[in-house]
C-alpha cells in the first residue's frame, strides 16, 4: 500500500468552475442586459480554501470529484500550479459542476449554481490514508450545523450530539416563497438558532427561517456571515464579517492550526467543554415552539380555506394572515398563511392532515419564523 506523506491540511468536498459576470445592476425579470467582460476560473469553497492555504505556505491535499471535461483540466492545472497534492475521482462522460455568478456594481453576488448527485463524494470513493495523513481535516456540507455545534459548546458548555442537532437545508424553498415572504415583510435566511428556555433546556437547530426585514440579520448577504448574541445584561451584540472565499476561510484554518501548534505537545490550555454542563438537555424538534409560514397549492373553489382553518383549529394553531392571488375558479393557485406560535409536533401533524384535503394538490411547504422577541 502506498504511503501518503503527512500534510498540514486535507480538504474533502465539492468544487465548481465559476463564470463571473460583472453587471451595473441585477437584471429585472423579462429584461435584456449587456455585459462587457466575463472570467472563468476554478472555484468551490473547499477547493478554494485548499489552494489558498497552499499559497500561504501550508502543505495541502485535495480530495474531490471532477468530470472528464475541460473544466476538470482547469482545476487540475490550478492545483498543480500551487503544488497541492490531489486525489481526484473522475466521473466518466460527465461534465464538472459549473456556476454562473452575477456581480452588481455594489458587489452583491447572485449565484446560479449547478448540482449533480454524480459529483458528490460517497464513502466508497474515499481511502482512509488520504484522510488520516493530515493534521487538519476541512470538509464541506452542513457548514452552518457545524458552526452551531461549536457555538452551542462555547455558550452552554456541552457538545450537542450530532443526532440531536436538527439540520434542514433550502431544497424545499422555491422562488415564490421568497416573493411571498417579502410581501409579508420578511426575508429568508438559513439560520442556526441556539437558545434556552426557562426550564434550562437548550434548542440547537439549523433551518431556513423567515426574518423581519427590519432586523439587522435580514440585511446580511453575499459572502458575509453574522452572529447575533443576546446576553442577560449586555443585550444584543452582533459579530459580522466575511465567511466565504479563499482568504477568509484559509485565515480561519491557519488560525486553528496556530492554536493547535501553541498547545502541542504542552498540556492542553484551551477551553474544555463538558457534557450538559450548564443546561439539563437538548430539546427535540417536536418540542420547539415557533410561528410558521405555510404555503399550499390548492384548487380555487369554495370551502378550501375553511377546510384548512378547521385542521389548524383542531391542532390549536391560529391564523394571523392569509394571502391568495386572484385566480379563475377551478385553477390551482397558492394559498399562503402566516400562523401563530405552535409546537412543532402539532404543526407537523397539521401539515400531514392538510395534505390529505382533496383540494390541496402538492405537498405543503412550511417555514419557521423568528421574531427575536
Amino acid at each position: 500500500m502506498k504511503d501518503f506523506p503527512l500534510v498540514d491540511l486535507v480538504g474533502v468536498g465539492l468544487n465548481a468552475t465559476d463564470t463571473l459576470i460583472p453587471l451595473e445592476q441585477f437584471p429585472q425579470p423579462g429584461s435584456k442586459v449587456h455585459y462587457s467582460e466575463r472570467s472563468t476560473r476554478p472555484g468551490g469553497q473547499v477547493a478554494t480554501t485548499v489552494v489558498a492555504c497552499q499559497t500561504w505556505g501550508l502543505s495541502t491535499r485535495y480530495v474531490g470529484k471532477l468530470g472528464d471535461d475541460d473544466a476538470a483540466r482547469l482545476h487540475k492545472e490550478a492545483f498543480a500550479r500551487v503544488g497541492t497534492e490531489t486525489q481526484i475521482v473522475t466521473v466518466a462522460r460527465t461534465a464538472s459542476l459549473h456556476n454562473v455568478i452575477l456581480i452588481d456594481a455594489a458587489g452583491e453576488r447572485t449565484v446560479i449554481c449547478q448540482r449533480n448527485d454524480l459529483m458528490v463524494l460517497q464513502p466508497s470513493d474515499l481511502r482512509r490514508e488520504w484522510i488520516e495523513s493530515a493534521r487538519v481535516l476541512h470538509v464541506d456540507g452542513h457548514d452552518t450545523a457545524h458552526k452551531a455545534a461549536v457555538l452551542a459548546a462555547l455558550a452552554y458548555g456541552f457538545w450537542v450530539p450530532p443526532a440531536q442537532l436538527y439540520t434542514e437545508g433550502l431544497r424545499a424553498v422555491e422562488k415564490q416563497d421568497i416573493i411571498y415572504a417579502r410581501k409579508l415583510g420578511y426575508g429568508l435566511k438559513l439560520l442556526a438558532i441556539i437558545k434556552t428556555d426557562s426550564d434550562g433546556a437548550a434548542e440547537v437547530r439549523v433551518h431556513p427561517t423567515l426574518v423581519p426585514t427590519s432586523h439587522v440579520l435580514a440585511s446580511v448577504s453575499g459572502v458575509f456571515n453574522a452572529v447575533l448574541v443576546r446576553g442577560d445584561v449586555v443585550g444584543d451584540t452582533l459579530y459580522y464579517g466575511r465567511g466565504a472565499g479563499g482568504d477568509p476561510t484559509a485565515s480561519s484554518v491557519v488560525s486553528d492550526l496556530a492554536q493547535i501548534a501553541a498547545h502541542f505537545p504542552q498540556e492542553q490550555k484551551a477551553r474544555n467543554v463538558g457534557h450538559e454542563a450548564l443546561h439539563s438537555r437538548v430539546k427535540s424538534m417536536p418540542e420547539i415552539v415557533s410561528r410558521y409560514y405555510l404555503r399550499l397549492m390548492v384548487v380555487d373553489r369554495p370551502g378550501v380555506l375553511a377546510d384548512v382553518a378547521r385542521v389548524l383549529a383542531d391542532r390549536k394553531i391560529g391564523i394571523s394572515s392569509v394571502i391568495q392571488p386572484e385566480a379563475q375558479a377551478g385553477e390551482i393557485t397558492p394559498l399562503v398563511l402566516m400562523l401563530h406560535d405552535a409546537p412543532e409536533a402539532e404543526m407537523l401533524a397539521a401539515v400531514q392532515d392538510i395534505s390529505t384535503i382533496g383540494a390541496v394538490k402538492t405537498l405543503p411547504v412550511y417555514l419557521r419564523v423568528e421574531d427575536f422577541d
